[in-house]
């Protein structure tokens, strides 16, 4: 049989994309301090960074455009 599988969509709440946040924002801190970050963490934060980054552009309101 053929079973086809959706994904399902996951709403993230606010609450834990600041909690993401401040956690890439802590890893960020530990490699400027000169922190020996293992390379998955920092591949994992550096995909949480775009992620977080896409979100908040999703967010941002858009401009209505200018007439003149």
């Amino acid at each position: 049989m053929n079973h086809s599988v959706q994904a399902a969509t996951t709403q993230v709440g606010e609450c834990t994309l600041r909690a993401w946040d401040d956690m890439l924002c802590e890893v960020l801190h530990e490699l400027s301090d000169g922190a020996d970050v293992p390379d998955a963490l920092v591949e994992s934060m550096s995909q949480l960074a775009v992620t977080l980054k896409h979100r908040r552009r999703a967010k941002e309101p858009t401009a209505a455009p200018k007439t003149s």
